[in-house]
């Protein structure tokens, strides 16, 4: 696996354990509830990630295995990584995705049953990494929703600032629940 790229991944795992470790003193009502009708609660928060996470790779798995003609990623895709930063970090709401909304997200579950189904996803995440031919890192191979083509290190920081957009969300979730 690329450097950047395992750099990368150690960060997510990082930060996704240490919120997990912090989550734990929450009572799985808390986690559950919801501040708004509207409104997702925490785990829903978690739950939408894994699936950003799985389907991202699942495009990228899929684009590969007929072995695409890519453009190298260059300036463009950078522009584009920086958008999707931007919009992530903005107060700004937008609406998830098709299959990432939330009549796709639990209304209930358990702290540890979410953090087993993101270890398995984190786990098909590596995988595929670690199989990813070296000629693909610097490719076009992701196709963010509304930024467009990325290489997987833009990938990779898409879903770093996804998770801390969405760790806010789930903080503010269980504070709306005080």
């Amino acid at each position: 696996m690329d450097t950047k790229i395992e750099k990368q991944l150690q960060y997510l795992v990082r930060e996704t354990d240490a919120l997990f470790a912090d989550l734990e003193k929450y009572s799985e009502a808390d986690l559950n509830r919801k501040p708004a009708p509207e409104s997702w609660s925490a785990i829903q928060c978690l739950h939408h990630l894994i699936l950003a996470e799985k389907y991202s790779v699942a495009y990228c798995k899929k684009k590969l295995g007929f072995e695409p003609k890519l453009k190298k990623a260059g300036w463009q895709s950078g522009l584009r990584r920086r958008f999707v930063n931007w919009y992530l970090a903005s107060p700004l709401k937008f609406k998830a995705p098709k299959g990432l909304s939330t009549e796709y997200l639990p209304e209930h579950d358990t702290l540890e049953n979410t953090k087993n189904t993101w270890s398995e996803a984190r786990a098909e995440i590596k995988d595929f990494l670690e199989k990813l031919p070296a000629k693909y890192a610097d490719k076009e191979v992701y196709k963010h929703p509304a930024g467009g083509r990325m290489s997987i290190p833009d990938m990779l920081n898409f879903f770093g600032g996804h998770f801390r957009h969405h760790r806010k969300q789930a903080y503010r979730a269980l504070e709306g629940n005080k």
